[in-house]
């Protein structure tokens, strides 16, 4: 025999039915379904009579389901099981396709966004939303934000996440064309700081002022951070000083992967020839209930390997 097809009124009864033979009460039902006790009677009357069964005795202080109850109650309280399973296969293989990450800024606009189109060619499959942001990681605000996986250059991982670094940073002083043209390179460290500086004042969450230049002038003079007197102007991204110091406005200070384009093609300089290694790094952190996530899984293993082959290219090109 051909199955009638069950109608939307139908299903709504069944609901209301399905949860009042699993509390035993008109009331308690009604207040999970968000309606009033005489709706689920209701609801309930109404599948009585389309069935032409009695489902309850209706007791002066309670509800007992009769053999026909019965029977439409397990029936129906495996099938909305059923469908609530299917429901949340589907919603986990979707999420599982889709990735919110979180990036540093100047990073994300300069050296990752160029090389996304390698991963969607790879996992087409994979929808991704990239945001722009660079403040401290906290497992909490991940979890609220739904965030995937998160890029920082800092000079350590936030605590509570899977991390791992995927490549370490090089600073090295660096001018446009219409800047360093006009001096006999490389310029003596006591040259640079004589000329208008370009710092980030951001690099990273919390970072101390001038951080970058400090870092760099320590390590190429061996006499530690301590060095008073720098000043110059300051921007709340790395890629807005790199802009200055393309449009000829001072020396900044660059990080090797956002820039590394930029010397090759000649259009920013290495003013001094002395590349450091820098205090902070590239991290890439995640939630522990991500390890078993294959998303995350196929993006950080192209990450890794896209880091892997930038820093090998690098490393031959400033002769590190």
């Amino acid at each position: 025999m051909t199955r009638p097809p069950i109608s939307g009124p139908m299903l709504h009864a069944m609901r209301a039915f399905e949860a009042a033979a699993r509390h035993l009460s008109f009331t308690r039902a009604a207040d999970e379904l968000h309606v009033t006790p005489g709706a689920v009677s209701q609801q309930v009357k109404l599948l009585e009579d389309r069935l032409g069964a009695k489902l309850f005795q209706r007791m002066p202080r309670e509800l007992v389901l009769t053999a026909d109850g019965r029977k439409l109650a397990e029936a129906a309280a495996s099938a909305f099981e059923c469908l609530g399973d299917a429901i949340l296969q589907l919603q986990d293989s979707g999420a599982q396709t889709r990735l919110c990450i979180s990036c540093s800024p100047s990073f994300a606009m300069m050296w990752l966004l160029p090389r996304l189109s390698g991963f969607n060619r790879l996992h087409p499959e994979i929808e991704l939303r990239l945001k722009a942001e660079f403040h401290r990681l906290e497992p909490a605000r991940m979890r609220s934000e739904a965030t995937d996986l998160a890029i920082r250059y800092e000079p350590a991982p936030a605590a509570g996440l899977d991390a791992a670094m995927l490549m370490p940073e090089y600073l090295l002083p660096v001018a446009g064309s219409p800047f360093a043209q006009r001096r006999p390179l490389p310029l003596s460290i006591e040259a640079l700081t004589s000329l208008p500086l370009l710092h980030d004042a951001s690099p990273w969450d919390g970072a101390p002022p001038f951080s970058e230049w400090l870092d760099w002038l320590g390590k190429a003079t061996g006499s530690g951070s301590e060095r008073s007197g720098l000043s110059g102007h300051q921007f709340n991204l790395s890629q807005l000083a790199i802009r200055a110091a393309l449009e000829g406005q001072g020396v900044a200070m660059g990080r090797s992967a956002l820039v590394l384009d930029e010397l090759r093609a000649g259009r920013l300089h290495d003013v001094s020839r002395i590349a450091v290694r820098a205090d902070a790094a590239y991290f890439l952190a995640s939630l522990p209930e991500a390890r078993d996530n294959a998303a995350c899984g196929a993006f950080r293993a192209w990450l890794a390997a896209e880091c892997a082959d930038f820093d090998a290219s690098r490393r031959a090109f400033l002769g590190l």
